[in-house]
C-alpha cells in the first residue's frame, strides 16, 4: 500500500505546477452551486479573477532571474512548519481578534465542505503568494506590493459588501499581513513558507480549523 501511495505522490509532483492549480479552480467552479451555496455566483466570479491574476503574473510578468532552487523536502518542510505555526497563533489569538477577523475575510459567513474549503483557502495563499510575493514584491518592493495586497482585497470585498468605511480597516489589515508573508519570504527565499503562513491564517479566519478540530475556532 505505502510503494502505490508513493507512487501517486511522485506523480502528482511531477505534473506542472500550473496544471494542478488549475484543475483545483476547474474543480471549485463546477462545483461553486454544492460548495458555495447562496454565495455561488460571487465566489465563481471571484475564482475567475484570481485564475485570471494567476495566467497574467506567469505569463506577462518574468519571475526573477536571482532565485534559489528550492528542493522539494525543503519547500515541503517549510511549508509545513510556517503552516502549522501561523494556524496555532492564529487559534490563540482569534478570541482576542473577532472583529478584525470578521472584516477580513470575505468567506467567513460560507458554509464550507471541509475538503473543498481547504481547497479553495489553498487556492487563494498561492496565487497571492506567488503574484504577490514571487513576481511583485522583487520589481517594486515589499512595502508597496503588501499595500496593493490591501488594496487588491478591498476591491474584492466592495464586491461582496459594496462600499463601507469598515473596508478601509480590512485593507489596512491585509496590507499588513502582506508584509508579514513579504519577511517570511524574502527570510526563507521560499514561496512555500510564506505560503503555508497563508494557508495557516485561511484556514483559522475561514472557520475550516472548526470542521477539521470539531470545535469552534
Amino acid at each position: 500500500m505505502i510503494p502505490i501511495i508513493t507512487g501517486y505522490i511522485k506523480k502528482i509532483s511531477a505534473l506542472p505546477t500550473g496544471i494542478f492549480i488549475f484543475f483545483i479552480i476547474l474543480m471549485l467552479i463546477l462545483g461553486s452551486d454544492w460548495i458555495y451555496a447562496t454565495y455561488s455566483q460571487q465566489m465563481k466570479d471571484l475564482l475567475y479573477v484570481y485564475l485570471f491574476m494567476y495566467l497574467i503574473a506567469f505569463t506577462m510578468v518574468p519571475k526573477p532571474k536571482k532565485t534559489v532552487t528550492i528542493t522539494i523536502g525543503r519547500g515541503i518542510g517549510s511549508f509545513a512548519i510556517m503552516f502549522i505555526a501561523t494556524f496555532i497563533i492564529m487559534l490563540t489569538v482569534s478570541p482576542f481578534m473577532g472583529a478584525v477577523l470578521k472584516l477580513s475575510t470575505i468567506e467567513a459567513g460560507i458554509a464550507f465542505v471541509a475538503t473543498f474549503g481547504l481547497m479553495h483557502a489553498f487556492i487563494k495563499a498561492y496565487i497571492e503568494e506567488k503574484v504577490f510575493r514571487e513576481r511583485l514584491a522583487p520589481r517594486i518592493g515589499g512595502v508597496a506590493s503588501s499595500i496593493l495586497f490591501g488594496v487588491f482585497h478591498f476591491f474584492v470585498l466592495v464586491g461582496f459588501f459594496g462600499f463601507t468605511l469598515p473596508l478601509f480597516i480590512a485593507m489596512a489589515w491585509f496590507g499588513f499581513l502582506g508584509f508579514i508573508w513579504f519577511i517570511i519570504w524574502k527570510r526563507t527565499n521560499d514561496t512555500m513558507a510564506s505560503t503555508g503562513s497563508h494557508l495557516g491564517y485561511n484556514t483559522v479566519v475561514m472557520g475550516m480549523a472548526s470542521a477539521i478540530l470539531g470545535a469552534g475556532a
